[in-house]
């Protein structure tokens, strides 16, 4: 009974172990994915900063004939 209690604790504890270390890698995976959408949100905002600064000096020059 003792042997079977401690097979059992074992296995769990092995179970245990094993999600932990499944879930530490999704979340380092996660978290990857979210640095990589913020370096692609950065892009665009700056993209479209710079459109928006050419759009505005275009409009001044039409505007100045």
């Amino acid at each position: 009974m003792i042997i079977e209690e401690e097979a059992t604790l074992d296995t769990l504890h092995y179970a245990s172990r094993s999600a932990a270390r499944e879930f530490d890698e999704a979340w380092a995976e996660a978290e990857t994915f979210r640095l990589r959408m913020l370096e692609k949100r950065d892009k665009l905002v700056a993209a479209h900063s710079a459109f928006v600064e050419a759009n505005n000096a275009a409009f001044m020059s039409y505007q100045q004939g």
